[in-house]
């Protein structure tokens, strides 16, 4: 299982924190997720402590994490995106 870690704005996660997002990009990050099958719990969102209008969410995905973290790179509130290697551990 490999993680992608996102830096987001607080106005993308509030967006995304609702059951249907409302904003485009929102929209698309929900729809790539969904189709990546890429689990994330937004209620565990970390506040940034350099600036506290932005947040890191952590996406779990089986495969395709690379391709997830290029997808949503585009998207305005998308401030950062980092993928964590996959270790292989159970």
């Amino acid at each position: 299982m490999a993680e992608v870690v996102v830096l987001m704005s607080d106005l993308l996660l509030s967006d995304l924190r609702r059951g249907k997002p409302t904003g485009a990009d929102a929209i698309e990050i929900a729809s790539e997720s969904k189709q990546r099958n890429a689990r994330s719990n937004f209620d565990l969102a970390t506040p940034n402590p350099e600036a506290g209008d932005s947040y890191f969410v952590t996406f779990f995905l089986d495969e395709q994490a690379g391709d997830f973290a290029e997808s949503i790179k585009k998207f305005d509130g998308v401030l950062s995106v980092y993928v964590k290697p996959d270790l292989g551990l159970p």
